[in-house]
């Protein structure tokens, strides 16, 4: 199964898009960056080879396990070197402990 994070509210014409994994913005929680002038795509510590960012500056998640639990971070870059920052959080369960609908 796979997972996509929507940029929601995006400020007007954003230049870049950087994705961490878990609340905030430390280097070593970076999955990935893109810059949208530049063309530019780069991963970073956190990318698993699963996660990809799209031209709109979403997430998606491929083949997710419940390791991939957690707290997602985005900050989207602005022309006028602002920065606007959201969070997302996916839980993950596993097949053993999903219930059916109308269990």
């Amino acid at each position: 199964m796979n997972v996509f994070f929507p940029v929601l509210m995006k400020p007007r014409n954003p230049t870049a898009f950087t994705w961490y994994r878990g609340k905030g913005m430390n280097f070593n929680c970076v999955i990935a960056f893109t810059a949208m002038d530049l063309r530019i795509c780069a991963t970073g510590p956190a990318y698993s080879g699963r996660e990809k960012i799209n031209c709109d500056g979403s997430l998606m998640l491929k083949n997710i396990t419940t390791e991939d639990t957690g707290i997602y971070t985005v900050v989207v870059h602005s022309q006028n070197f602002t920065k606007e920052v959201g969070y997302g959080r996916l839980t993950v369960h596993s097949r053993e402990n999903a219930q059916s609908p109308g269990q």
